[in-house]
């Protein structure tokens, strides 16, 4: 798991500086990162391709290192990704507003 967390953490590193506050613009409930349009990407840019292209990412390598697909290797891997950039989303969130989200 920590390894797909650093995955992810560096693909959000580079939504934050391209995107910022794209957190709020990704809706948790409709977020399933092996849906094209329902990925983080295809929620923010129409379609994950559109999303890699606006990132500058190029290749299924660069997109496994950014964290935006899973690695097949991994064990239940769509899962770990749902749930590690669930965690991403949810954790910016609470920096940005810390008090609009109730604990």
């Amino acid at each position: 798991m920590l390894r797909t967390l650093i995955r992810a953490e560096r693909g959000a590193s580079l939504l934050d500086r391209k995107m910022p506050n794209w957190t709020e613009k990704v809706s948790l409930w409709n977020l399933r990162m092996g849906c094209d349009r329902r990925h983080v990407l295809g929620q923010l840019y129409g379609s994950s391709e559109a999303g890699y292209a606006g990132l500058g990412i190029v290749g299924t390598g660069q997109i496994i290192h950014e964290g935006f697909t899973a690695d097949i290797r991994d064990f239940f891997p769509g899962l770990k990704l749902w749930c590690v950039w669930t965690t991403l989303i949810v954790s910016r969130r609470l920096l940005l507003f810390p008090r609009t989200i109730p604990i």
